[in-house]
């Protein structure tokens, strides 16, 4: 049988044994840093300690102002966020805006170590919601960046003029006559894609990706319905820049995009 030793990373004690496993009272491993029974207890008073050091810290006045400063720089960026989100209707600027609140808050009242790290840790979570959700980053009001972008566009966008078959389930948006009910109908139909009660055919993928973008354009519906017209090119834009779906989808999402937009208008008259 072998033998193996077993030194104390801390003292320099050392067993040897005729076994892998740990000697009784040791701590480690083979492979890895090992500690004698001595060293093992002193280090567990020694976690034991700066355990209660930490605890006594954020018990402390300098401790709760720590934590106050940190969570007041995140709620200042949240306000930045949602004041931004209302008017531009972005997250990506909405996330700018939430990195701004927090810098100007962290810079006025301090905490700077854990203001950072509440903030980078807050940015990190929302940015990845933000990719997952595939929301586009540019959605913003500029009309030169939206004409620019249609024109190099080869996908053909319905005319207003144009005949549109109405989809199945629109079928009594013509009865609803106030902006909250048609707010509510739209939001309806975008929870049903979102539940894939829709029947889209294709590949998994494909469906995904279509419900995804259906999706999208009745929450911009809804939302349009709701408070007040957004901005429809740059969600024209979104539709035609959609990937992994088919251009059939695109077409028909647009389709629906430019009934909704229809039905919206003729309320506001």
């Amino acid at each position: 049988m072998g033998k193996y030793s077993w030194v104390c990373h801390r003292c320099g004690a050392d067993v040897t044994t005729s076994s892998k496993m740990t000697p009784i009272g040791w701590s480690g491993s083979f492979n890895g840093y090992s500690y004698c029974p001595r060293c093992t207890a002193i280090r567990a008073d020694e976690e034991n300690e700066r355990r209660k050091a930490v605890e006594a810290y954020w018990k402390s006045p300098a401790g709760k102002r720590e934590e106050r400063n940190a969570g007041l720089t995140c709620l200042v960026g949240g306000v930045f966020a949602v004041a931004t989100y209302f008017f531009v209707d972005s997250l990506f600027y909405a996330l700018i805006a939430f990195c701004v609140g927090g810098v100007i808050t962290i810079s006025r009242v301090g905490g700077l170590k854990d203001g950072l790290g509440c903030l980078t840790f807050s940015v990190f979570v929302i940015g990845a919601i933000i990719v997952l959700w595939g929301a586009p980053p540019f959605n913003i009001r500029s009309s030169d960046v939206v004409n620019d972008q249609i024109e190099q566009s080869p996908t053909i966008v319905p005319q207003k003029d144009e005949k549109l078959k109405i989809p199945a389930y629109l079928h009594g948006v013509e009865d609803v006559n106030s902006d909250a009910d048609l707010a509510n109908f739209y939001f309806g139909i975008a929870n049903k894609f979102y539940h894939n009660e829709m029947g889209l055919k294709g590949t998994q993928e494909q469906i995904d990706a279509g419900n995804k973008l259906m999706i999208r354009v009745y929450d911009f519906l809804g939302k349009s319905a709701k408070k007040k017209m957004l901005n429809i090119d740059s969600m024209k834009i979104f539709v035609k820049n959609f990937a992994g779906v088919s251009e059939f989808r695109k077409k028909k999402a647009l389709e629906d995009l430019q009934i909704g937009i229809g039905k919206i208008e003729s309320l506001n008259k």
